[in-house]
């Protein structure tokens, strides 16, 4: 009901000087509120952004100085999750080291 009534105020001119201040008073509170809000949602992904970079970085140096078993471990659960053989993906390395490379030849 109270947005009826500002729509009647806006439109009509003849505002008290009161009804004016109140108006503008409100209305910069609610811009004050939302630029509030757009911050903190732009803090929380900067947070989050940060947060998964510092678990990506600390996933690497914990490889970097884990033991060749634990390496291997990491690799395996790496090429299960995306669903390639570990033994057969190594054979196929070697077979290709062999060959001298590889070259692929992409056409559309």
């Amino acid at each position: 009901m109270t947005g009826v009534i500002e729509s009647e105020q806006l439109n009509n001119s003849k505002l008290t000087k009161k009804q004016r201040y109140k108006r503008n008073k409100r209305l910069k509170k609610d811009e004050k509120d939302e630029k509030e809000q757009k911050d903190e949602i732009s803090k929380e992904k900067q947070r989050e952004n940060l947060k998964n970079l510092l678990k990506s970085k600390m996933g690497e140096k914990s490889i970097q100085r884990s033991s060749k078993a634990a390496k291997e471990k990491t690799l395996e659960k790496s090429l299960k999750k995306i669903g390639i053989d570990k033994d057969k993906f190594i054979k196929d390395m070697e077979a290709v080291k062999k060959q001298g490379g590889i070259q692929l030849n992409m056409e559309k």
